[in-house]
């Protein structure tokens, strides 16, 4: 987001629209005239240096009627704007923005400035500051427009801020009488405001005008009645109570704050946007009853103490609690960031879990096969994201992983100050500063009446949504929510079952179950007794099947499905030795085992069964149409539980691996297929669920469970794009799968497994790619039968680490008879030869790839092959052509999820756009980009943020310079490169590209200081990648970088080195450098070079070029590169 700098209280230039429109400098004053400069000017400061959308800045200057060309009208009246003054409205990549402070943020910088002062010690000082910003405010002016009425609304906020702040002087300069009366204003206007009636009393107080003190209590105790149905606070209360005694003596400052809080947080004058939206808040599906004071409590205490940990057994509402304390903090301003800690299963996944909901994730993925990416720091990144602005970070069920929770809560309080912790735990923290609050049970009755209580409240309320009809009589309702303990969870559960019994009824079987799990199960954990009797009541109302299911199906952290909860538990030993009512004829076989089909419908009626206890939810994927049950956190563990008491932990495991086995090797066929992107989207669907066995079987050395399932994850992964999964996986599957014999029914899933860890290392990871290369090998040559897909891919892989002979393997593949195989080999063709510059050859296998996927109705290969068409397109300059293919590509890139591919497509279309002139399209595509990396919904990890950032900012540069502006264009080029420095990118090709950009635009804007810097960097990069990568050469990239030092040295006279640049950008031609975007085009390049040194001298550096055989261009290449001088002194 692009935003003015902070403005200080005083300013060289500003305008005005407080009072009249003006802009205002030294010794000068222009007043801006005409309704729409008038409105222009309110838009923009009412922004707060913020950028304005030119769709938004229409809307409000024409909201009657658009004119027919709304842009060119815009820019009329910013023209008219400048013409006044110049400095004054700045473009923005996204529209335009204020250049300099406006009044309103002047006043609202003095506000802070004097809280700062009076904290300090100078109250009159601070008076001084207060007194020339009321001068600022201006007076009422008359309002016709939306801005001007909402310029009104701003005045009049920031006038009680000035107030406040005054208020805050005066008090802290002993003026008594001046307090008063500047506090009376404010009590006419915040009739409700305790902190400022608190003031104000001790003001009167001390004054010794006790009776004008107590007619303040009397006033405010009213309004809090009237306006929010409660009492005043402790304070208020305690000093009423000192005034009655003493009704003729000064009272002194006694507990409580001597003046209106600071506005230490941003100042709540208008409802401007924050720079980040909220994370993780939930929407309160009905009215939260009886938790006003702990919020409340909870509110205050973060207003003073960094952490804060909300404590109580489970299921007494910490997280609601906390959920509607995150709430009321965003409402005022601040940011929030939750983070669900329930499926977090160990200490070291906290640090995933705080990742994942910053969008800060190490994993990222590349389509190239020398994009491969190493991960970066996500404890920093944690950091920095959380601290770009004050935040709230709520750490939500913290107690199974409270170790990994503690130490991360430790080491970000002391390295980002303006964060607060709000942490739901069973136990503390124990964390230094930590200021603990105990969630109370809720009350059955409400004193001094003993009317209904929020407990009573809650029962009725969901009793009623289960059976309308039902009788609740109101003695038995508090007498079973006392029983409850008050617990919300248990009060749910409880109600849940009127469904089907009466309240009577429930009370009758809650007092049996109730008194025995707390007087007869003395040897479970303290933290467990409540909430084991709440659960405890369901588990005793379900059957001995459905408890087997229950205990079983508490090992998933995720949704499973109904064939996964049959699966491991292991349902047809439950129904065979459990009489469980036959849903359907023929439940049994001849030997009296139940059938397939019976066990099904079985495992349905029971899963159905804990449905209706409500310890099991049900819900349609959305992206699968399967119905998806889910357990609360808590029933798990009471589940986990019970699963170890009947000493079944081991055989569950087992019977998780069992399901994770069969699935991936079930599923993984249909990802090659027809049936592709549905075969996907179950795959992602149970992702979380894999993982956790690839995990799981690795600490118990099954390595034949761990190769299985990630022979399904690594190919998910794989056409997914995220490449990056499989290079972290790898190292450790080879490892706890080295030793692990392959069974011949499960040798292709195997070597699909050796097969995806060698063709996602093949130029990364030399250790790892020799492994997977000498265990597939092994495989293919075993006698094991392997499906199609996987032995001819397998022997293409293999064949293909000598890169001489992967012409021959690639050539047989493209004539396979699968489908899947021939459009891998076309598209993996493809690739090799636009790396090798062939890309007439590139295309020729690229559109085959795409005829054969289309065909076949395989999504990945089409789309891969037109993503290939596009890029090949775009790279010889031909726009409109790139622009044709990458529609297709992105229609399958959006079915099969691939956010990162996604990305490259768009930065491409920009491309294709402003080489055709189509500006206005690719702002709008470059600043959707931009707008869905700040989505938290969006699918993608940090790294593939921050590529998408420097994506658009790019294009920007590309559209900055065919506007005129190189410098601009510079600019914007050095921070896309700043976005992939800060991660893994920085050594991607890409990367290379970018800096190939901007040593060109320096070279075109004769910019020296870029040059000096961009140009011996660009070349240490490029040295260093080809000696990173010896085996593999990308002749686009490395053509690319021959371009812009080419550039560089034609341009560089006084380095002597003419004849050098003219041969690199005649290898540039040859290698094929990239043409996407108008700095790179060599035509302007080399036009530039001939009006320096003739054409005689160009056509000679590709004579020369020319006579070099393509084997050794790269090292002429290279020859270049490593020679000196790449630097001269500053002129």
């Amino acid at each position: 987001m692009t935003t003015a700098p902070p403005p200080s209280t005083t300013a060289a230039v500003y305008v005005t629209v407080l009072g009249s429109t003006a802009v205002v400098g030294p010794g000068s004053r222009a007043e801006v005239t005409g309704r729409r400069p008038r409105d222009l000017l309110l838009t923009l400061a009412l922004a707060r240096g913020r950028s304005v959308s030119a769709d938004r800045l229409v809307g409000a200057l024409w909201s009657e009627s658009v004119p027919l060309s709304p842009r060119a009208a815009l820019h009329t009246v910013v023209a008219r704007l400048r013409a006044v003054g110049p400095e004054v409205v700045v473009s923005t990549p996204h529209g335009y923005a204020l250049g300099v402070p406006s009044d309103i943020d002047l006043v609202e910088s003095a506000t802070r400035e004097a809280g700062v002062l009076i904290d300090g010690g100078r109250p009159q000082d601070a008076l001084g500051v207060v007194r020339d910003a009321r001068a600022r405010c201006g007076s009422d002016q008359p309002v016709q427009t939306e801005a001007e009425v909402e310029v009104d609304e701003v005045r009049s906020a920031l006038l009680l801020a000035v107030d406040r702040a005054e208020l805050g002087a005066l008090v802290a300069l002993g003026a008594g009488a001046e307090a008063v009366e500047v506090g009376e204003s404010l009590s006419a206007r915040l009739p409700a405001d305790e902190a400022l009636h608190l003031t104000l009393m001790r003001c009167y107080a001390r004054l010794g005008r006790t009776n004008d003190a107590l007619r303040v209590f009397s006033r405010v105790r009213d309004a809090v009645a009237a306006e929010l149905g409660s009492a005043p606070g402790a304070a208020l209360v305690r000093l009423n109570t000192e005034l009655l005694r003493q009704p003729d003596e000064p009272v002194p400052d006694g507990p409580g704050p001597a003046a209106p809080p600071p506005l230490s947080h941003p100042s709540p004058v208008s409802p401007t946007p924050r720079r980040r939206r909220s994370v993780g808040l939930r929407s309160a599906p009905t009215p939260m009853l009886g938790r006003t004071e702990e919020v409340e409590a909870l509110l205050t205490l973060l207003g003073s103490t960094r952490l804060v940990t909300l404590l109580g057994p489970g299921g007494l509402g910490k997280t609601r609690t906390a959920q509607e304390a995150a709430r009321r903090t965003d409402a005022d301003g601040v940011r929030v960031v939750v983070v669900e800690l329930a499926s977090v299963r160990t200490d070291d996944d906290v640090a995933l879990a705080l990742a994942s909901a910053l969008e800060v994730r190490d994993e990222a993925g590349g389509r190239r096969i020398s994009d491969r990416l190493v991960h970066s720091d996500t404890s920093t990144r944690v950091a920095e994201r959380l601290g770009e602005e004050p935040t709230v970070l709520v750490l939500d069920n913290c107690e199974h992983v409270v170790e990994g929770a503690a130490a991360w809560v430790a080491e970000l309080l002391g390295s980002v100050e303006t964060l607060s912790v709000l942490a739901t735990s069973r136990s503390p923290l124990l964390v230094g500063g930590e200021q603990l609050v105990r969630l109370s049970p809720l009350s059955a009755v409400t004193p001094p009446d003993g009317g209904a209580g929020p407990a009573v409240e809650l029962f009725e309320a969901r009793a009623r949504a289960v059976r309308p009809d039902a009788a609740l009589p109101r003695e038995v309702v508090v007498r079973l929510c006392e029983r409850l303990d008050g617990l919300p969870l248990a009060i749910e559960l409880a109600a849940a079952r009127v469904r089907s019994m009466t309240v009577v009824e429930v009370e009758q079987r809650l007092t049996r179950r109730f008194e025995l799990l707390t007087g007869g199960g003395r040897t479970a954990p303290e933290r467990h007794r409540t909430l084991e009797a709440v659960i405890g009541w369901s588990w005793e109302l379900l059957s001995l099947a459905e408890r087997a299911l229950l205990r079983r199906t508490s090992v998933f952290p995720s949704g499973f499905s109904a064939q996964a909860a049959q699966t491991v538990a292991g349902l047809r030993d439950v129904v065979r030795t459990v009489p469980v009512p036959a849903s359907v004829d023929g439940t049994a076989s001849d030997d009296g085992a139940p059938s397939d089909d019976a066990v099904t419908v079985q495992t349905l009626d029971l899963l159905s069964g804990l449905v209706d206890q409500s310890l099991l939810t049900v819900h349609e994927d959305p992206a699968t149409g399967a119905a998806r049950y889910r357990m609360l956190e808590t029933v798990r563990e009471f589940g986990a539980l019970r699963l170890r008491e009947s000493d079944e932990t081991q055989a569950a495991e087992d019977a998780l691996f069992v399901w994770a086995v069969e699935h991936s090797e079930r599923e993984w066929p249909s990802l090659t297929g027809a049936g592709q992107v549905a075969a996907l989207a179950r795959a992602r669907l149970e992702q979380e669920n894999l993982v956790h066995v690839l995990r799981r079987s690795t600490a118990a050395g099954r390595g034949d469970v761990v190769i299985t399932v990630f022979g399904l994850l690594g190919l998910f992964w794989t056409l997914s794009g995220a490449h990056s999964d499989v290079v972290a996986s790898a190292p450790e599957v080879l490892s706890a799968s080295a030793r692990t014999p392959v069974p011949p029914e499960r040798a292709g899933t195997v070597a699909l497994a050796l097969l995806v860890v060698l063709t996602t290392t093949f130029t990364t990871q030399e250790h790892v790619r020799r492994r997977a290369l000498l265990r597939l090998r092994a495989v293919l040559c075993s006698p094991a039968p392997l499906p199609a897909v996987v032995r001819e891919l397998g022997a293409v892989a293999v064949e293909a680490v000598d890169l001489s002979a992967a012409g021959s393997a690639l050539a047989r593949a493209r004539r396979s008879g699968d489908g899947f195989v021939a459009a891998v080999a076309c598209v993996v063709s493809a690739q090799l030869a636009e790396n090798a510059g062939d890309l007439l050859q590139a295309q020729e296998h690229a559109l085959a790839g795409y005829e054969l996927a289309v065909a076949r109705q395989e999504t990945w290969g089409a789309a891969s092959a037109a993503m290939l068409l596009g890029q090949l397109a775009s790279e010889q300059a031909r726009p409109a052509e790139a622009l044709g293919w990458l529609a297709h590509a992105r229609e399958g890139m959006v079915l099969l999820e691939a956010t990162a591919d996604l990305d490259e497509a768009a930065w491409l279309e920009a491309s294709s756009l402003v080489a055709l002139g189509r500006v206005e399209e690719a702002e709008v595509l470059l600043a959707g980009l931009s707008a869905s990396t700040e989505d938290p919904a969006r699918p993608s990890s940090h790294q593939d943020a921050e590529n998408a950032r420097a994506v658009h900012l790019s294009g920007r540069a590309e559209i900055a310079f065919v506007s005129g502006d190189p410098l601009a264009a510079l600019r914007l080029y050095g921070r896309a490169r700043d976005h992939m420095r800060g991660t893994s990118s920085g050594r991607s090709p890409w990367f290379l590209v970018f800096g190939a950009s901007i040593v060109c635009l320096a070279v075109l804007g004769d910019a020296q200081d870029h040059l000096r810097r961009s140009a011996p960097n660009l070349r240490a990069r490029t040295v260093a990648q080809q000696r990173l990568s010896p085996r593999f050469t990308d002749h686009p990239i490395l053509g690319t970088a021959s371009l812009a030092l080419g550039a560089y040295l034609v341009h560089e006279v006084a380095l002597g080195r003419v004849e050098d640049g003219l041969l690199l950008l005649a290898a540039a031609e040859r290698l094929g450098s990239r043409q996407d975007v108008p700095s790179l085009l060599r035509s302007t390049h080399e036009d530039a070079a001939r009006r320096l040194h003739g054409d005689a001298a160009l056509e000679a550096a590709r004579s020369t070029v020319r006579a070099v055989p393509a084997d050794g261009l790269v090292g002429l290449v290279l020859d270049v590169l490593r020679r000196g001088p790449w630097e001269q002194r500053p002129r």
